[in-house]
């Protein structure tokens, strides 16, 4: 017997209480399963963003030794690598180029000729390295810290946190791109992957700020 027949051979008083229940029941379980699916849904959009986010990653990250140097390009600015490296110069020593362990595609940026220094970066793109030279073809390499610093929106609406990164244009205006996250941690990482495809340039050169509305 069904659950509604049920109910219908209830005296009157007991049938009207308990038909309330059961629409409150029926009501829950169906949130419920609402919840469900789109946690489902989140979770496979959120591997497919981080399988996206790591093919961007793959094509910024250096090579050493002919295979990806991942660790360096997630690497913070206090690690400092030891490599084998050789800064290139042209006829008129100026220097073109680097190789840093066996990869020629280091672009030099800055030179510091009276500290052996300079600043590299790969193929042009992703974060900027410092790299000095100490003996022979040894040198070490660290990360430098960003130098840009791009402000991300927070707006709140009861429970509800919205985040939105403001990006300078060149000609001053300001685009404002909608981040998919809840948490300040998901919007950097947002951000990080919209800079990653957008303006792979300066890559991991930029921090960001909250800026609360």
């Amino acid at each position: 017997m069904m659950i509604t027949e049920r109910i219908g051979k209830l005296p009157a008083a007991e049938a009207e209480w308990v038909s309330v229940l059961l629409q409150e029941l029926l009501r829950a379980r169906a949130r419920e399963a609402e919840l469900l699916a789109g946690e489902a849904t989140l979770r496979r959009e959120t591997e497919a963003h981080s399988a996206e986010l790591d093919d961007h990653l793959a094509q910024l990250a250096p090579t050493r030794q002919g295979l990806p140097w991942h660790e360096l390009l997630e690497c913070q600015a206090e690690q400092t690598h030891t490599v084998n490296a050789e800064v290139i110069r042209d006829e008129e020593d100026l220097p073109i180029g680097a190789i840093i362990e066996a990869c020629a595609e280091w672009q030099i940026i800055e030179e510091d000729a009276g500290q052996q220094e300079f600043i590299v970066q790969y193929q042009g793109k992703g974060p900027r390295y410092r790299l000095r030279l100490t003996d022979g073809t040894t040198a070490r390499l660290h990360r430098e810290p960003p130098s840009m610093t791009r402000k991300i929106h927070l707006q709140g609406h009861g429970s509800f946190h919205s985040y939105t990164l403001e990006w300078p244009e060149a000609d001053d205006r300001k685009q404002f791109v909608p981040l998919r996250a809840a948490t300040w941690a998901r919007a950097e990482s947002e951000a990080e992957h919209w800079l990653a495809t957008t303006h792979p340039e300066v890559y991991g050169q930029v921090r960001f700020e909250v800026c609360e509305q």
